[in-house]
């Protein structure tokens, strides 16, 4: 029996081209808009588009904070992507509204000095060094690379939750993982066959 798979629909991210992977994979995703509306769920994803104010605020308005924490407890998979990785953590420097505080993590802007080539949002494709072991991991290495857009990064003060790190002008926490809950900074559903690789290891979580 496939895994009841429901993509949180709270009026922001990138629904479409989540589900659209996940269909790829074999899964057979389902959004979820009311968190009254009792389903039997094996696995939520947390998307996140635009800023951490907006998307957390949005999350509360529509009853989606105290669904996600009841979920956390129990033991099932929570993944979150992009913002949905930085709602996870405990704050962020983009905004005032506190994130779910999973990970004793906070959410930073991307500095660099006027001597640097560098831009911010950090945009494009890039690398990711695995640090340790986990099935969302297997398979992927070093040569695999995965599309970033964002201004801000996870900077996680327990180094073990960090699974992955990418490097943009600093290391910065690409997927961290605790337990039944992973944040992954960068979009998968928009890395090709790299991304299609991640989120058949998703689903076999």
């Amino acid at each position: 029996m496939n895994k009841q798979i429901y993509i949180i629909d709270y009026g922001v991210g990138n629904l479409g081209s989540i589900s659209n992977i996940l269909q790829k994979v074999g899964a057979e995703p389902k959004f979820l808009k009311d968190p009254n509306d009792k389903k039997s769920i094996d696995m939520l994803i947390l998307p996140g588009v635009g800023s951490f104010d907006h998307c957390a605020n949005k999350l509360k308005k529509n009853g989606f904070f105290d669904l996600l924490n009841e979920f956390k407890d129990t033991g099932k998979p929570i993944i979150g992507v992009c913002v949905g990785a930085q709602l996870m953590c405990s704050y962020s420097e983009e905004g005032n509204s506190n994130g779910l505080n999973w990970f004793d993590s906070k959410v930073c802007k991307f500095k660099f000095s006027n001597q640097t080539d560098l831009r911010v949002p950090h945009m494009g494709w890039n690398s990711i060094n695995i640090l340790r072991d986990h099935k969302i991991i297997q398979g992927i290495d070093v040569k695999n690379r995965f599309y970033f857009l964002h201004s801000y990064y996870i900077d996680s003060e327990t180094k073990n939750n960090v699974l992955a790190e990418t490097f943009y002008g600093n290391p910065f926490n690409s997927i961290i993982e605790k337990e039944n809950i992973i944040g992954i900074q960068f979009h998968p559903e928009k890395s090709h066959k790299y991304g299609i690789k991640l989120f058949e290891n998703i689903i076999e979580i």
